[in-house]
């Protein structure tokens, strides 16, 4: 790979990162409120979140697996970030517990392993000069900062379900 093309595979892995950490920053502040809003139980919201934290412990392993038993990451992390943007798109209609804790299996199932097949893209394209990871993943931070902040505006003055639709896009 030419140093002009690693150059511009690193600023596309940079807006990965910028574009998927401000997905979390557009969406998981506010998904709560969402599904109060709805008129969902504090404790069905509090299970409906509680997947996330667990499907990060238990699901990038598994994909990690079939990543490299099919010899592409960057193929399952493009399925992966079509799937997350979908199941974003399934949390727009009003389906109840029921329906929103099956919507938030598939979107723990499919945002739970972006993170680390991305790093490991990142690491790959770095090659030996790893010590500009830290300045690639800044961008997931500088992409959460601006989201949450215009998604916050969003949030207060148009439809929720336009706000959470628009999500998909970053995706």
């Amino acid at each position: 790979m030419t140093t002009a093309q690693n150059a511009r595979a690193l600023r596309s892995v940079s807006l990965l990162y910028f574009l998927f950490f401000g997905s979390h920053g557009a969406l998981l502040p506010f998904i709560p409120l969402f599904f109060e809003a709805r008129g969902l139980s504090a404790t069905d919201i509090s299970l409906l979140m509680v997947l996330l934290p667990i499907s990060n412990l238990v699901i990038p392993p598994l994909w990690g697996i079939l990543a490299d038993s099919i010899g592409s990451r960057s193929k399952v992390l493009r399925f992966c970030l079509l799937m997350y943007s979908a199941s974003v798109l399934a949390l727009i209609p009003d389906q109840g517990f029921w329906g929103s804790l099956g919507v938030m299996v598939l979107f723990a199932l499919f945002r739970s392993p972006v993170t680390a097949l991305t790093d490991a893209v990142a690491h790959a394209q770095l090659g030996p000069a790893i010590e500009r990871f830290g300045k690639i993943r800044l961008w997931g931070s500088v992409g959460f900062l601006a989201c949450s902040r215009l998604y916050g505006y969003l949030y207060d003055n148009v439809e929720q379900s336009h706000a959470i639709g628009s999500v998909s896009l970053l995706i």
